[in-house]
């Protein structure tokens, strides 16, 4: 009796939940209804495989789908901002679909459960746009708008994908540590993924899979792309033709690969779809201006595959498109992501004495300084983040990368007072909280710092900073298990860390763990050959 009430409530719930369109708690709830492990798993996977089947047949497009290429599509949508597609999936009410993203970036970082929550409230398309923010507004940070850099991720809880396919560009997988430097790239740039998630990826023949944030995920190359034998999303952002790989990320400023080549290519897949989402990403200066035209190719051929309009027309129709109003900060920020850093300087420069009230004038003094912050003068990048924040002081990455040059430059009193700044713009971000704990732990203000670095592996598991710090701090303390725990989390992270290794090391061989000290020597070695003292070490251990 008392278990039919347990079950009769939960069943109760689990209507609730279905109804909220959340597969992460769909499952989850599933799962709770039956008390045998085995039955729990069997039923839940039969239950549901028939809530997507009736979910998808529910949907308002066509069921069938057309082949990407071959076939006419009628629901096409081109718009500059990659996120903006999550709006237009959720226009369509769509659920539970198959998402095949070709992009150089995998745009689905976490965003904080109670925004999630926030986000799972809103009822219209509309009520998403109003929480996509510009990739030019930086006072976003993780306070729960959707980006361009985490549109997916909400997608999925939302129940509107249920799978996730990244396509990369062309060569990603052609590196000899594929698996781990893709590893590391994910672990580095999203917050939310946890290392459990991280080391499940497997690397089979010619594609990556696991789960990433709990969501499904093969990440391949366009060659390897399967069958799939319903109707998906198709996501295409151009900046996938200037990526030169997903784990670099670099911009390329002459692709080698056409739109035209690509509608081919896709053709020959043979990828069923009944709704394609482009974005042309020229903002934020992934897609270079010169080749913004590729979204408009790729729109007209997929819309219309018979179309003979040349590429030379296409180029003509660009010469009055509205990018060109602000091409001068768009192609300096594309020529920043291609390393030409002293000519981002240069049209950032430009742009702003050009436009000394623009919509994005903050936006350029921001890049700008923190292009000089990079790599000098820094005298140049104090100036100009000081100017910035004077006039705009809830920049939060303005204060972060103040403190940076603070700390480097010395001074830990002054970081310390940027940094309390940037956390309380940006609660939730990782990066900022582990920053701040370092710089407390140095300048002896241990206990708070503690809580810093854990605040900071909450937000963000794969904290390779945070992890580097407590090392240093335990093994200060002449804690070495600790100190050897954290370096190996560090090292999860950054695996190319030569001194983090070289510490491993070194930490194993005072332990008299000789055997765990000679690989980590020996990796030392392969990454810095001319490494002395883990050549010395070395011969110590082969005496």
């Amino acid at each position: 009796m008392e278990y039919d009430v347990v079950f009769r409530s939960r069943i109760k719930q689990n209507k609730c939940v279905v109804e909220s369109g959340d597969m992460t708690l769909i499952e989850k709830h599933l799962r709770c209804i039956w008390p045998n492990k085995k039955m729990a798993d069997k039923i839940t996977s039969i239950a549901l495989a028939i809530f997507f089947l009736f979910s998808c047949a529910g949907g308002s497009l066509q069921e069938k789908g057309a082949i990407a290429g071959v076939e006419p599509i009628a629901n096409i949508y081109l718009h500059e901002n990659h996120s903006e597609s999550l709006s237009i999936w959720k226009e369509h009410d769509l659920r539970n679909r198959i998402l095949v993203h070709f992009d150089g970036h995998i745009d689905m970082d976490w965003i904080p459960e109670v925004f999630i929550k926030e986000i799972q409230s809103c009822r219209t398309a509309d009520d998403i746009r109003r929480r996509i923010a510009h990739p030019y507004e930086m006072k976003s940070g993780y306070e729960g708008m959707i980006s361009i850099w985490n549109f997916i991720y909400p997608a999925a809880r939302l129940g509107i994908i249920r799978e996730f396919y990244w396509v990369v560009p062309d060569g990603t997988f052609n590196r000899k540590n594929l698996l781990e430097d893709l590893r590391s790239l994910l672990a580095i740039k999203m917050h939310g993924v946890t290392p459990a998630e991280l080391q499940v990826l497997t690397l089979h023949e010619n594609r990556i899979s696991g789960k990433v944030l709990g969501v499904p995920t093969t990440i391949l190359e366009l060659d390897y792309l399967p069958k799939i034998r319903e109707p998906v999303l198709l996501d295409i952002d151009v900046d996938y033709f200037t990526t030169d790989s997903a784990i670099d990320q670099k911009v390329l400023l002459d692709p080698s690969l056409h739109p035209d080549e690509f509608i081919k290519r896709i053709a020959h897949k043979k990828i069923l779809t009944d709704i394609v989402t482009i974005s042309y990403s020229s903002v934020g200066g992934f897609l270079p201006v010169s080749c913004h035209h590729y979204g408009d190719i790729i729109q007209e051929r997929l819309r219309n595959p018979a179309s003979k309009k040349s590429k030379k027309e296409f180029e003509q129709e660009a010469v009055d498109d509205p990018i060109l109003k602000d091409a001068d900060l768009h192609q300096a920020d594309a020529m920043r992501g291609a390393g030409q850093i002293d000519e981002a300087k240069r049209l950032y420069r430009k742009y702003i004495s050009q436009h000394p009230e623009g919509s994005h004038r903050l936006y350029a003094k921001f890049r700008l300084a923190t292009a000089f912050a990079d790599v000098g003068p820094y005298e140049q990048a104090f100036r100009l983040l000081g100017e910035l924040l004077s006039e705009s002081p809830d920049i939060a990455d303005a204060r972060y990368y103040l403190a940076r040059l603070y700390r480097e430059s010395g001074n830990l009193r002054e970081a310390i007072v940027e940094l309390r700044e940037a956390v309380k713009l940006d609660r939730f971000n990782g990066i900022y909280a582990a920053e701040l704990g370092s710089c407390l732990l140095v300048s002896g203000y241990e206990s708070e710092a503690l809580e810093w670095l854990q605040k900071s592996l909450e937000f963000k598991p794969c904290n390779g900073n945070a992890h580097l710090t407590l090392a240093f701090h335990f093994a200060r303390k002449g804690d070495m298990e600790n100190a050897a725990e954290e370096l190996k989390s560090a090292l999860f992270v950054r695996p190319w860390d030569v001194d983090a290794r070289f510490q491993l090391g070194t930490i194993y061989f005072h332990q008299k763990k000789l055997k765990e000290a000679r690989e980590e020597l020996e990796k030392v070695l392969r990454i810095a050959p001319a490494h002395a003292m883990a050549r010395n070490l070395l011969s110590k251990l082969n005496d």
